[in-house]
């Protein structure tokens, strides 16, 4: 049985469902008939039915298979299919201003799979951001200094630094960061996390976190805590201009699910650091940075290569949102 699923992401309308042997696709919502929107139907159906005239979608063709009130089915009412693949349990979308194929895949990562690992939980939030913006956190050292280390991702949002006075009062944080493009594949590029913390001058530990970043905006995450190995995955979706979501699914093993649900509240915490200041920011078109930030300013030139000529773009003197 299919269940139809619509969404808007891209700031676009999308349909997803599953056909009966489990394969998920995604299609154009848009009825070729009068142009509504079929997504809104959410039927169960081995067929996609619309609406508004009852018109019947065959799942695999695409194709219309019974259209009530005539007696033959225009050959050219056909719905739109979108390249997908799913991965990780996550429904990717390839995008292409230019209507180009994927020059890579997304490849399974055998910790969300693996029977030896288990599902512990997922975060998701709204911000009010650019995407480029928002993952070039992690190649801003400084950045993560001065917001998220001192809170050792015990508490959320501190816009009036009481948490971070206080813990600075219990532990000495110094964190350590780089960034850095893949040598052998462009579309990947690698961010690692060293943070030392010496509790009460006395009790000393590390944490490590590796971040590998494929694409525009997918990222699996290793974390390191006390030997113990927690796995993630971040997709960092826009949905509208200057809107992402994004969303976080930790796994781990059966025996470290206490500290997979640690992690994955500190990872809610530090996304809930971030969101005041980026959802009241303003998108910048060009950056001021001093010549030690040098990674962020190699972040940016990385990122480019997902741009191409006729990307949709936000021209903010136009938009007078930057001033």
């Amino acid at each position: 049985m299919a269940v139809f699923t619509y969404i808007r992401v891209l700031g676009k309308n999308v349909a997803v469902f599953r056909m009966p042997d489990g394969t998920a696709q995604v299609v154009n919502p848009c009825c070729p008939h009068l142009r509504v929107n079929m997504g809104l139907a959410g039927t169960t159906k081995t067929y996609i039915e619309c609406p508004s005239h009852g018109w019947q979608l065959d799942g695999d063709t695409k194709k219309w298979n019974n259209i009530q009130g005539a007696e033959k089915v225009p050959e050219l009412a056909e719905v739109q299919t979108l390249r997908s693949v799913e991965v990780n349990h996550i429904i990717f979308l390839w995008y292409h201003a230019e209507g180009e194929e994927p020059p890579y895949e997304i490849q399974p990562l055998k910790e969300t799979t693996s029977e030896g690992y288990m599902y512990v939980g997922r975060f998701e939030c709204l911000i009010d951001a650019h995407i480029e913006d928002m993952l070039q956190n992690s190649a801003d050292n400084e950045h993560l200094g001065v917001l998220h280390a001192s809170k050792m991702g015990l508490v959320g949002a501190d816009l009036d630094g009481f948490w971070s006075k206080w813990l600075s009062l219990l532990a000495k944080v110094t964190p350590k960061s780089s960034w850095e493009p893949d040598a052998d594949n462009p579309h990947l590029s690698w961010s690692r996390f060293e943070v030392l913390v010496k509790l009460f001058k006395k009790i000393s530990f590390t944490s490590r976190k590796q971040l590998k970043h494929i694409g525009p905006g997918y990222i699996e995450v290793t974390t390191l805590l006390a030997k113990t190995k927690i796995y993630g995955t971040v997709c960092v979706t826009p949905i509208g201009p200057l809107t992402v979501r994004t969303t976080l699914r930790v796994y781990g093993r059966p025996s470290h699910i206490l500290m997979g649900r640690f992690i994955l509240r500190s990872f809610s915490n530090i996304f809930e650091q971030d969101a005041p200041i980026w959802s009241y920011g303003k998108p910048r078109l060009q950056l001021n940075v001093v010549k030690e930030e040098d990674a962020l300013v190699n972040f940016r030139r990385w990122y480019s290569q997902f741009y191409s000529k006729n990307s949709f773009s936000l021209d903010c003197e136009q938009r007078n949102i930057c001033e």
